[in-house]
């Protein structure tokens, strides 16, 4: 059974971080990597300790490279739709608006790979390809999508696990590839009966998207 007091707990403290954080000065380079690494580390502590009596680590090989595949699908899915969310919301509201809604977007991601062309390369590369996908996983998927299903059909806490990853990512353009990425996670953990499958498709697609944003800046 997940720990629900747990799941609530980390929630609440993961959005305390994130407020605080994005109030607090970032002169310096330090400063956004050791929030960053603050707010996954208290994901990573919470959604284990949710998780720690339901036995979701367990795996074998084929999980892993399963999840390698699924990741490199994701990654073209969500390029597809993503192109497909620009040129919808481009006729509808302009060429101009969305692309200042997309610098909006990619500001932050910008301001942290902007880092990996300095002293932080193996830091960034940390946060990015393991730390977000590992203590995302263990919380969204692990503890939140399992505390649903102990209530809801699947594929009601797959959705509604899907819905709350891409909301708490605070985009507009990137919300419907977020939460169909949330979707196809779900349904790996779901089917696979570990946390392995989505963390190794998650970290895959980080880590396409790091490199391409790193050699294209």
């Amino acid at each position: 059974m997940v720990n629900k007091k747990w799941v609530l707990i980390t929630l609440c403290g993961w959005l305390l971080l994130t407020i605080v954080g994005s109030t607090r000065s970032v002169e310096y380079n330090q400063t956004i990597l050791v929030w960053i690494a603050l707010r996954q580390t208290w994901l990573l502590f919470g959604g284990w300790i949710a998780i720690s009596k339901v036995g979701l680590l367990s795996w074998k090989s084929r999980d892993v490279v399963f999840g390698g595949v699924a990741g490199i699908g994701l990654f073209f899915l969500n390029g597809f739709v993503g192109y497909a969310v620009i040129q919808g919301l481009s006729r509808l509201y302009g060429v101009g608006v969305v692309n200042q809604w997309l610098i909006q977007e990619r500001a932050g991601v910008d301001l942290l790979l902007s880092l990996a062309d300095g002293n932080y390369l193996w830091a960034v590369f940390f946060l990015v390809v393991i730390g977000a996908p590992v203590s995302e996983e263990l919380f969204f998927r692990g503890a939140v999508l399992s505390g649903l299903r102990s209530i809801l059909p699947d594929w009601l806490g797959i959705t509604i696990a899907a819905l709350f990853f891409a909301w708490v990512h605070f985009y507009i353009i990137q919300f419907l590839p977020i939460f169909l990425a949330g979707i196809v996670l779900g349904v790996l953990f779901i089917r696979s009966q570990t946390i392995i499958r989505p963390i190794v498709a998650h970290i895959v697609v980080n880590g396409i998207v790091f490199l391409v944003y790193f050699f294209s800046m």
